[in-house]
């Protein structure tokens, strides 16, 4: 399937199911039960994304990006992954850029939603800085040009995201994915859960998206956290939820985001911290 057949998919049926019939090539079908194999189906996508990037030294272009994308979903399904997408039409609808918070999970996410997101609308992220010294990873990450924070100054961090990503989302019209989470983590904690989408989507006069993720298919590793455990029992779930309009403080909205998302963990079968 090509990506673009793959995005008529997605349109026709407002998201997208793994197919019971889908039947890998050998080399999955032999390997695909290995965890190793897994994440070097992975490595190899972001290996050649990289390589592809130093030779031609271009930007991302949607169809080059959502191709690379694609590809990832494809090593997760030859693995015995099953992806469940739901509430494109919420994102189909808008007429402009959005903020989208969501919960994080697993590095999976980040090469994963891209696919869902760009027939609409490029898309980019806020990341840690230090993904951006990663070594190949790092190249793909520069590449999707995103708003990069230290997590040692709060302050500093607060006024990157204010202004970067204001501009973002004014000035180049493209969207923009928050984890308000700290760190990656199976469990929601609705106190760790920030404000700092609502606040950028107020700032820039934008809607927000709230948007739930179930990805602990790939779990997080004990001494490399992007290199865990695979749990071909759980399946793979992303839904969006309907934008949002900030209004007086966001408080609203954020309690509407965290809601979606806590209430969708539930019913996939996640955890979520009973702290409020």
């Amino acid at each position: 399937m090509t990506v673009e057949q793959f995005w008529t998919v997605l349109e026709e049926q407002n998201g997208y199911d793994t197919p019971p019939d889908g039947r890998p090539g050998l080399a999955d079908r032999l390997l695909g039960r290995f965890d190793t194999w897994y994440h070097l189906r992975l490595l190899g996508v972001v290996c050649r994304t990289s390589w592809w990037l130093h030779r031609t030294g271009q930007p991302f272009s949607q169809a080059y990006w959502g191709r690379r994308s694609l590809a990832v979903l494809r090593a997760v399904e030859s693995c015995g992954g099953r992806v469940h997408v739901r509430g494109i039409e919420h994102i189909r609808s808008l007429p402009g850029p959005a903020v989208y918070v969501a919960n994080h999970m697993s590095m999976v996410e980040t090469l994963l939603l891209p696919v869902l997101m760009l027939k609409y609308r490029l898309v980019t992220m806020v990341i840690k800085q230090s993904l951006l010294d990663y070594p190949v990873f790092g190249t793909v990450m520069r590449a999707c040009r995103p708003v990069a924070v230290s997590r040692r100054d709060p302050r500093e961090d607060l006024r990157t995201v204010m202004e970067d990503g204001a501009r973002i989302l004014r000035a180049e019209g493209r969207s923009i994915i928050i984890f308000p989470q700290a760190t990656r983590s199976p469990l929601l904690v609705p106190s760790e859960f920030n404000s700092l989408g609502v606040k950028l989507a107020r700032h820039a006069g934008v809607p927000v998206v709230p948007l739930a993720l179930k990805t602990d298919f790939h779990g997080i590793g004990r001494r490399l956290r992007d290199f865990g455990p695979v749990d071909r029992s759980k399946p793979l779930h992303v839904e969006f939820g309907p934008a949002l309009h900030v209004t007086g403080t966001g408080k609203d909205q954020q309690a509407a985001c965290l809601d979606f998302i806590a209430t969708r963990l539930r019913q996939w079968g996640g955890q979520v911290a009973e702290d409020g």
